[in-house]
C-alpha cells in the first residue's frame, strides 16, 4: 500500500507542481508586458523585473487553489489514462483511499500556501 500511495502521492504532486508553474509563468509574462508600457526615463526593464518579482509570491498563493484543482485532473487522468485506476479498483482499493492517496499531496500545497498568504504575500 506504501508503493501506491507514493506512486499516487508522486504523480499528483507532479501535475500540480507543473499546473502552477504553468499557470504563474502565464501570469508573469502577461504582468511583464503589461508593465512594460509604462516604461519610461525613470522606470526601465529591470524595474519592471523587480516590481513582478515582488508580485510572485502572491501572485503564486493566488493560483495555488486553481492549479491544484487542474493538476489533480491530470495527475488523476494521466493514472486512469494508462488504467492503473482500474487497477487499483480491480484489486480492492476503495475510492475513499484513492481520494485519500490523491490529498495528501495536495495538502502540502495548500500548507504552502498558507504560510505564503500568511508570512509572504503582502
Amino acid at each position: 500500500m506504501m508503493r501506491l500511495s507514493r506512486h499516487i502521492g508522486v504523480t499528483v504532486f507532479n501535475s500540480v507542481f507543473m499546473a502552477l508553474i504553468v499557470v504563474v509563468g502565464l501570469d508573469v509574462v502577461a504582468e511583464i508586458i503589461d508593465e512594460t508600457r509604462a516604461i519610461e526615463r525613470n522606470y526601465g526593464f529591470i524595474d519592471v523585473l523587480i516590481y513582478v518579482g515582488t508580485k510572485l509570491p502572491s501572485t503564486i498563493y493566488e493560483y495555488i487553489p486553481f492549479s491544484s484543482l487542474i493538476g489533480c485532473l491530470y495527475g488523476l487522468g494521466l493514472l486512469a489514462g494508462n488504467s492503473e485506476v482500474t487497477v487499483m479498483r480491480a484489486s480492492g482499493v476503495s475510492l475513499i483511499r484513492i481520494v485519500y492517496f490523491v490529498m495528501k499531496p495536495v495538502m502540502l500545497f495548500i500548507f504552502v500556501g498558507a504560510l505564503i498568504g500568511e508570512y509572504f504575500s503582502p
